[in-house]
C-alpha cells in the first residue's frame, strides 16, 4: 500500500493488538504446545429479531448490487477466524470448506462451519452461531503435539499447558494509536492490508457461496416476542464444541441437520502473491 500509493491504513481488527494474543503467539513459538497440528475457534452467541433490524444492511447478502455479507462470519464473528489465521501466520490458505445456516428469513448466516486448509495442510475449523444456547465468549483452540492452547479472544484470557484455568491478560494496543505511532516514527502497523489478506481471500467465498441452508421446526426453540424474541438451534453448542475438537464439519458429524460443503480451492495467481482465484472444487 505505501509503496503504491505513499499512503498506509489500518484495518479494523481491534482484537490483533491483545496482549493475550501476543502472548499466546510467543508460547507457541516458544515450543508450548510442540508441533502445531490444527487451529480451531467456536463461539455461540445470541441475537434477537430487532439485530436483523437494525440497518438496511442487517442480514443481507448484499444492498443495490454491492455486497453487504452481514453474516456470523463476515460481521460479528469475523475476529474469532482472523484470530486464527494471525496465529498462523505465514502460512496462506489454499481451500475452503464451508457450510452455512439460517433460522431466519434472511439471506445470510447466522451458524456456520468452515474448515480452512492451510498451504502446509494444517486446517482452521471455524464453528459459530448467533443461535446459541448458553454462551461461548469465543473460544481460539491451538492444537500440538505436546498439548492445546486456548485464548477467550472478547475477554483476553488464555489458559497454555499446565495452567489449572484461564488467566487473564488485560491491555490492546489501539489500532488508531498505533497507526498514529506508525505515522510519527514508523512503529510496525498491527492491522495492515498485507496481515488482512488471507482474511479477505477466504471472505470472497462466502460471497460466491450458495445461499445458507434453512433451519426451522423442531429443530430450533424460540423465546419471547418480537422485537426481543430469540432463536436457538437445538444442541447447538454440543455440535459446535464436538467440530472444534475434532476440527471436522458439521457434515462430518453425527448432526442430523447438516448439509454437505461448498468447497473451493485458492490459487495464488503468477502475477501477484497477494491476488487470489477461487476454483471451484468438483
Amino acid at each position: 500500500m505505501l509503496g503504491e500509493t505513499g499512503r498506509v491504513c489500518q484495518v479494523g481488527f481491534q482484537a490483533l493488538g491483545s496482549t493475550a494474543l501476543n502472548e499466546m503467539r510467543r508460547s507457541i513459538a516458544y515450543g508450548v504446545v510442540g508441533t502445531v497440528t490444527g487451529v480451531a475457534t467456536v463461539a455461540s452467541w445470541q441475537r434477537d429479531d430487532a439485530y436483523y433490524k437494525r440497518s438496511p444492511w442487517a442480514g443481507k447478502r448484499s444492498v443495490d448490487g454491492r455486497p453487504a455479507l452481514d453474516g456470523a462470519l463476515a460481521n460479528p464473528l469475523a475476529h474469532a477466524w482472523m484470530q486464527c489465521l494471525a496465529i498462523m501466520d505465514g502460512d496462506r490458505p489454499v481451500g475452503v470448506e464451508l457450510e452455512r445456516y439460517r433460522c431466519r428469513d434472511i439471506e445470510v448466516d447466522d451458524t456456520a462451519c468452515m474448515r480452512i486448509t492451510l498451504a502446509s495442510g494444517r486446517p482452521i475449523l471455524v464453528a459459530v452461531t448467533l443461535c446459541g444456547e448458553e454462551k461461548i465468549e469465543g473460544e481460539v483452540i491451538v492444537y500440538g503435539t505436546g498439548g492445546r492452547a486456548v485464548l477467550e479472544y472478547p475477554t483476553d484470557r488464555l489458559r497454555l499447558p499446565g495452567d489449572d484455568d484461564f488467566r487473564a491478560l488485560p491491555g490492546r494496543v489501539d489500532l488508531l494509536e498505533n497507526l498514529i505511532q506508525h505515522r510519527a516514527d514508523g512503529t510496525a502497523l498491527i492491522a495492515p492490508l498485507a496481515r488482512t489478506e488471507p482474511f479477505t481471500a477466504v471472505l470472497d467465498v462466502l460471497n460466491s457461496a450458495p445461499e445458507p441452508a434453512f433451519l426451522g421446526g423442531d429443530l430450533v426453540a424460540e423465546q419471547g416476542e418480537k422485537p426481543a424474541r430469540i432463536v436457538t438451534i437445538k444442541g447447538v453448542n454440543a455440535a459446535l464444541r464436538q467440530a472444534a475438537e475434532r476440527l471436522a464439519l458439521l457434515s462430518e458429524l453425527p448432526v442430523p441437520w447438516a448439509v454437505g460443503p461448498h468447497r473451493v480451492r485458492l490459487t495464488a495467481t503468477p502475477e501477484s502473491g497477494l491476488q487470489i482465484t477461487e476454483e471451484p472444487v468438483r
